[in-house]
């Protein structure tokens, strides 16, 4: 699905492949505050690793291409790539629509982490 996410990003938000790439790495592990343990190619940080055989700067979709897939490092061991991906689905914007009666903003995000925190 994150591969997914990042075309969402740059398809119908207008981010750039790099700024989508950042948002699901770096950004992703400040939001969930891991930075500093994931979210980054660094020395003493935990990584899962695409290796792909074209740029996802020029184009965010191969990333979740199979083809352009040539290997993937998961929790430090290779993962099996001749493992058949599950079908993909066209994204429906509507099928999320009912979880949520508003968008989901920073503030709501913070007061919701706040509420939390309370408990």
């Amino acid at each position: 699905w994150h591969g997914r996410e990042m075309e969402v990003f740059v398809r119908h938000l207008g981010m750039t492949p790099l700024e989508a790439i950042t948002c699901a790495t770096r950004e992703g592990a400040r939001a969930l505050r891991l930075d500093g343990r994931v979210g980054q190619i660094a020395p003493g940080q935990l990584a899962d690793l695409l290796v792909v055989d074209a740029d996802p700067l020029q184009d965010i979709r191969v990333l979740n291409d199979r083809n352009h897939l040539m290997s993937v490092v998961s929790k430090g061991r290779a993962v099996d790539l001749t493992v058949p991906w599950p079908t993909r689905r066209p994204f429906r914007g509507e099928k999320v629509a009912q979880w949520t009666g508003v968008p989901l903003t920073r503030e709501l995000a913070l007061n919701i982490d706040k509420k939390r925190a309370s408990k």
